[in-house]
């Protein structure tokens, strides 16, 4: 199976004001427009809802009602939060991340540390959203934040660095270079696209 990293941009404090809102408008908005989503990550969590986990649409309906999170049903809920974030924000281009190689991802990371950017990929696989109730996931899906600190941190260095980044490939490492390229630019594009707008940040799901 193919996972795939999904970013979005999300207005934060929006975000957490609808969990916990009893908004059923909001509940229903969502359900009409995932409806594919939704039946297609019931399909993939059936062997988990039989033993007892909540639905999509039940774990959906329980984050907006603000109750916790229910045992072993963390990758339902981090679906059901992705619904609620894709619907209340922006997804972002994911054409050179999405489904990227953990090889590549490492090699990456090294060009990164050496052109001193203060971001590595684990970070967007690594964390849980800043929302409460709180979703624990455990190991997977990944999920993770860039708040606009992080943002603005990334694109400043980004700013700054005049050099080459194919020039940063570690010796004998072999990677296509329009990739290595194409990366950077990607990453750059998610933090200024984001950084424009006042209380928003990253959140991505790997799942």
């Amino acid at each position: 199976m193919n996972y795939e990293l999904i970013p979005y941009q999300v207005d934060l404090n929006l975000l957490k004001k609808t969990i916990g809102s009893h908004d059923n408008g909001l509940f229903e908005a969502i359900k009409c427009k995932f409806a594919n989503p939704i039946y297609n990550s019931n399909e993939a969590c059936y062997d988990l809802i039989l033993k007892g986990a909540p639905t999509i649409e039940q774990a959906l309906a329980n984050l907006l009602n603000g109750k916790d999170q229910e045992d072993q049903a963390g990758l339902i809920y981090s679906y059901s939060l992705e619904l609620l974030t894709a619907h209340l924000g922006h997804r972002l281009n994911n054409d050179m991340l999405g489904y990227l190689d953990t090889e590549d991802g490492k090699v990456l990371d090294q060009i990164l540390n050496e052109a001193k950017i203060p971001f590595n990929l684990a970070e967007l696989i690594g964390g849980t959203p800043l929302v409460h109730p709180p979703i624990a996931v455990g190991q997977f899906p990944g999920m993770g934040t860039l708040d606009e600190i992080k943002l603005k941190d990334i694109k400043n260095s980004f700013d700054l660095f005049t050099g080459n980044w194919v020039s940063l490939i570690p010796q004998g490492i072999e990677i296509d270079l329009e990739f290595v390229e194409l990366a950077m630019k990607e990453i750059y594009g998610w933090a200024e696209h984001t950084i424009n707008k006042p209380g928003w940040v990253i959140i991505t799901f790997f799942q």
